[in-house]
């Protein structure tokens, strides 16, 4: 598989937004799983994410 380096930047109301950059990727196939993408530890570790898996979201805080 292909390794990309990618800037991530998720947008915010109060801050701006947040900035991730020089993040390695890399390539997969998701085909028939209906999944765009998968969010690693590398990420979520810069902030603090919540999981409600009774009501099915998630909160991202940085």
């Amino acid at each position: 598989m292909y390794q990309y380096d990618l800037m991530l930047f998720v947008p915010g109301h109060q801050q701006g937004g947040w900035l991730i950059d020089a993040l390695a990727v890399t390539e997969s196939s998701f085909a028939g799983q209906q999944i765009d993408g998968l969010i690693g530890r590398d990420v979520i570790d810069r902030g603090l994410l919540v999981y409600n898996g009774q009501a099915g979201h998630f909160t991202l805080c940085y």
